[in-house]
């Protein structure tokens, strides 16, 4: 269900955000990134945890688990100024249904589909104009 955002895929700007992810005391993680994936003290993984692929010119942002409501996607928030291009459409692998989403100033808001694709992580596939 996932492969088209996994197989052949880039690292994106950054490789995530979320609870999941464990700052050092500096702030800085390895290499002078901001964040790091501590795998030593690993977490549960929610929905509030997203990972990110790229491909072509398609983002895809991984929700690490199910969201009953809305998945939030902070990184696309227009004054992070970690994307540039105007998103024209997400969709869901694995589903049929349009989705519902809003950019806003907190972030990209996609609203839960009725039927969730699978019990573990998703995939959104968010296209740009």
């Amino acid at each position: 269900m996932n492969s088209e955002a996994i197989y052949a895929t880039r690292p994106w700007k950054i490789f995530g955000e979320g609870p999941g992810i464990r700052k050092s005391a500096s702030g800085e993680g390895m290499n002078g990134t901001p964040e790091h994936f501590n795998e030593s003290k690993r977490v549960d993984l929610t929905g509030e945890d997203i990972r990110f692929t790229t491909k072509g010119g398609t983002l895809y942002a991984f929700a690490m688990g199910w969201n009953p409501l809305e998945t939030q996607i902070k990184a696309l928030a227009p004054s992070r100024r970690l994307e540039q291009r105007k998103i024209v459409r997400v969709e869901l692998l694995g589903s049929h249904d349009p989705l519902k989403w809003k950019l806003a100033d907190d972030g990209l808001h996609i609203e839960s589909p009725q039927n969730w694709p699978s019990e573990h992580a998703v995939a959104f596939r968010i296209l740009f104009g």
